[in-house]
């Protein structure tokens, strides 16, 4: 009888065996990834996603309202002036700093915490879109009822009117990739 190695020996050289080990890492919880996957796997770091598109769209928007919140909240005379509105009073400044500045402060958190949160992008691109239409379209309007108009109503109605399609767009982007929150 042959010794017990040399058997083993025998066997593994006419016999292809092979083993495969294989141990699948631990799942992160569902949702985890949400918006931040293909549907074939993960990104790769730095790859422009229809998500990460739409999310930097928001942080932009986001950063634009806290920027001109704090301006009205800290020079609200200057905000005003070049429209031809006069703050006569402190309750007038106070007023206008509450109203304009607090108001796109608090659309500007609002639009931060949508954006860093995948399952609320879309949420936030609808906000955008509505509150730009909503500026573009009265201030066009108005300027168009009144004739009166200065460059400074021009800018502020050409950034709020190419915000709107952005923001169309947006949403369309995040439709067709299958990555709203009603797919």
């Amino acid at each position: 009888m042959l010794p017990h190695y040399v058997a083993e020996v025998l066997l593994l050289r006419f016999v292809d065996v092979r083993v495969e080990l294989r141990v699948d890492p631990p799942q992160p919880p569902q949702g985890y990834y949400e918006g931040l996957e293909r549907p074939n796997g993960p990104t790769e770091r730095g790859e422009l996603t229809p998500m990460r598109l739409a999310r930097g769209f928001l942080m932009l928007m986001a950063t634009a309202f806290i920027a001109f919140g704090i301006a009205y909240v800290a020079w609200p005379d200057a905000m005003v002036r070049d429209v031809g509105v006069r703050l006569t009073s402190t309750g007038a400044r106070i007023d206008l700093a509450a109203t304009y500045g607090g108001m796109q402060l608090g659309i500007g958190a609002f639009l931060y915490y949508c954006a860093l949160r995948p399952r609320l992008v879309q949420t936030g691109l609808v906000a955008t879109l509505a509150i730009l239409t909503g500026l573009a379209g009265t201030r066009a309007i108005g300027m168009g009822v009144t004739a009166q108009s200065s460059a400074t109503l021009w800018s502020l109605l050409a950034v709020e009117a190419i915000g709107v399609p952005l923001s169309i767009v947006g949403l369309m982007i995040l439709n067709r990739a299958g990555q709203s929150p009603s797919s």
